[in-house]
């Protein structure tokens, strides 16, 4: 899967931020490095102007990073590489209308660029649940001893999960699997996708 970055787009909706300082940008383009290492995916991300008056390409983290220049934005670039990868399977990450309404003459999926960013995260930060084995007990990152850690990580283990969460996980699941009978062909192809990511 090629997935195509709009990046101040992504970094001004999920920063309270007015302007993108280079570490944001930079911390930005590793987290996009670590999740398309983990899934697979072949990752650009296009920032608007940049060092150059021409279009600026470079590699960081396994990331194809493009900055557009002083003649071109982002928005161009982002539409060429659009062009460019037809009949691809291609996610944009955009909420850029113009974008969007291109990526959709392409057939290109278009995901917010909040919801990317929170699945990047989620991807590589796992909330605490998930470090918990089928059991109901913490999973010990540590290989320390400590007694009282572990005798703590036994109690906290019973309280986190208990069987009032598994009857609302399986309620959910079925509502979920009874709603996705009804839901048309392209918004299914569209929720694969999604889950892809």
């Amino acid at each position: 899967m090629y997935i195509v970055v709009d990046g101040y787009n992504v970094l001004k909706k999920v920063s309270t931020d007015k302007d993108c300082s280079e570490t944001q940008r930079t911390a930005f383009v590793n987290l996009c490095g670590r999740y398309a290492a983990k899934r697979g995916h072949k990752l650009t991300v296009i920032f608007d102007a940049g060092p150059c008056t021409n279009p600026m390409h470079e590699r960081q983290r396994g990331v194809a990073v493009i900055f557009s220049g002083t003649y071109r934005s982002a928005d161009d670039l982002i539409i060429e590489f659009i062009e460019g990868h037809k009949g691809k399977e291609v996610v944009v990450v955009t909420a850029d209308r113009e974008i969007k309404a291109v990526a959709s003459q392409y057939r290109a999926q278009v995901v917010d660029p909040e919801f990317f960013y929170h699945k990047m995260q989620e991807l590589i930060h796992p909330p605490l649940q998930e470090l918990q084995d089928h059991s109901g007990s913490i999973i010990k990152l540590s290989t320390e001893s400590n007694p009282d850690l572990d005798a703590l990580m036994k109690e906290a283990s019973g309280m986190i999960k208990g069987a009032k969460d598994e009857d609302s996980r399986f309620e959910l699941n079925r509502q979920r699997d009874s709603q996705s009978q009804k839901l048309s062909k392209k918004i299914k192809h569209t929720l694969k996708k999604i889950d892809k990511l």
